[in-house]
């Protein structure tokens, strides 16, 4: 079992972990649910990069983050809902 995600490092972990299951599946036949958890493992290794890139500590306990209208959270979130 992996851990909670409290910071990049375990966010991390949890992607690699995900990713092994990924693999599990794959190797089983389940090609949906190895697809499914591929992605899931990527979104997560995107979160954990952009915590690193951006300096955010904790992205998912953070709310004061989203609180602040000139947040670098608040302008990811909105570049990334907006995108064309």
């Amino acid at each position: 079992m992996v851990g909670i995600m409290k910071n990049p490092k375990e966010i991390f972990r949890i992607a690699e972990s995900r990713i092994s299951e990924a693999n599990i599946l794959l190797a089983a036949g389940y090609y949906d649910g190895a697809f499914y958890l591929a992605g899931y493992s990527i979104e997560m290794a995107l979160k954990a990069k952009i915590c690193l890139h951006l300096d955010i500590p904790n992205l998912f306990e953070d709310s004061k983050l989203l609180e602040k209208p000139n947040s670098k959270l608040t302008t990811l979130s909105f570049c990334y809902c907006y995108q064309a």
